[in-house]
């Protein structure tokens, strides 16, 4: 598993990304808003921010922020066709 880890190269993916993350960072962590997705995104990464830390956003209250902004996704790309 160390192996492939340190040997995977990703190839760049045609589409866009869409990326959760939480708006509380902690000190020292990646600023980097797309959180390096954007070179592997050839069209974009769609960023939607949730309130709380990394791992607050999977526990109550929050959760509830994060299906529903998930769900909206996964209609958008029903209705677009893209799913």
């Amino acid at each position: 598993a160390i192996k492939a880890l340190r040997e995977y190269v990703p190839k760049v993916y045609p589409g866009y990304v869409t990326l959760f993350r939480a708006s509380k960072q902690a000190a020292g962590y990646n600023n980097d808003p797309e959180l390096g997705w954007r070179k592997l995104a050839a069209e974009g990464v769609r960023v939607h921010q949730i309130p709380g830390y990394h791992g607050s956003i999977v526990m109550e209250p929050r959760v509830r922020i994060l299906a529903e902004q998930l769900q909206m996704c996964l209609s958008e790309a029903q209705s677009s066709g893209t799913t």
